[in-house]
């Protein structure tokens, strides 16, 4: 099932990035969803594993020895499919959004329920 391989047009990758602007609330979460986003392309690819995300070759871990799966979600939001890995590290909760590529729905659920299943915590 693990890993999948997403890829995304420059309309979906740049859809997805407006929605995240609006997404991080308040200034802080503005300047580093800006920032971030200098080095980003005008298109992505994501492969999500079964401990980390992958983002244009940047990893984003959730589940190892210093960080632990919390929950999986996947909602709809204006028309647009996210996927939701939240996890703990240090006492503090994250989020690593990831849209779902259109066509791609089912194997998000996909994901979703291997994600919850393969991990006892969530």
């Amino acid at each position: 099932m693990l890993p999948v391989n997403w890829d995304y047009s420059s309309e979906e990758w740049a859809r997805f990035r407006r929605w995240e602007a609006r997404y991080k609330k308040g200034l802080w979460g503005r300047l580093r969803f800006y920032f971030k986003n200098l080095s980003l392309r005008s298109s992505a690819r994501v492969r999500i594993g079964t401990n980390e995300v992958w983002i244009n070759n940047a990893p984003q871990t959730f589940q190892n020895n210093q960080c632990r799966l919390m929950d999986v979600s996947l909602r709809e939001e204006n028309a647009l499919n996210v996927l939701n890995i939240r996890y703990e590290m240090s006492n503090r909760l994250y989020d690593i959004v990831v849209p779902v590529p259109k066509g791609r729905l089912r194997e998000a659920i996909e994901v979703e329920e291997y994600l919850r299943l393969s991990n006892t915590s969530v």
